[in-house]
């Protein structure tokens, strides 16, 4: 079972653990809630780090359970997660995945990325690489200011292929 975090000097607010539950049916997906020890000044910062802590926690716990899952390919995709006063609520899914290939020309702006991710992981493995590709595109095609996150980018997918089962190749064009 995972353990609660109190580290002393953290930037990590105090907080326990009161519940962690499988989804029924999925070997890789839980619902979680943290209880805070006391509201936090800047919720948003508070819930970065807390989830970024837990993270590495859950993936500890995931790796425990399927000794075979390679720990460097793992990765925690939160959704649904809300801090409401002193309570902290989400979902977390293990992924596995791991990069076969990218490429993208910036001159054409088009690129290709592929991923082999583990069954029964299709629809979380594609929105990672969905929200991946809107990195990638921010990142390529504005220009950069030192300190500041660019805005949003968009992109245009041009197709998806599953390979193998396992492996999705997305093509696209950014904007």
């Amino acid at each position: 079972m995972l353990r609660t975090a109190k580290l002393a000097k953290s930037a990590v607010p105090t907080h326990t653990l009161v519940s962690l539950a499988r989804e029924p049916g999925s070997d890789f997906a839980y619902e979680f809630t943290l209880e805070l020890s006391a509201v936090p000044d800047n919720p948003d910062m508070a819930l970065s780090a807390i989830l970024t802590e837990f993270g590495r926690l859950i993936k500890e716990e995931y790796a425990d359970s399927f000794p075979g899952a390679n720990k460097a390919a793992l990765i925690v995709d939160y959704s649904d997660v809300g801090i409401s006063g002193m309570e902290i609520k989400g979902r977390a899914a293990i992924l596995t995945i791991a990069p076969v290939s990218l490429s993208y020309d910036a001159n054409t702006r088009r690129g290709k990325l592929s991923v082999r991710f583990n069954p029964g992981q299709y629809e979380e493995a594609r929105e990672w690489i969905r929200k991946n590709i809107e990195t990638l595109a921010r990142d390529k095609n504005i220009a950069l200011v030192t300190g500041q996150l660019p805005p949003a980018a968009t992109y245009d997918s041009l197709g998806e292929i599953l390979k193998d089962g396992n492996i999705l190749e997305i093509e696209f064009k950014t904007e």
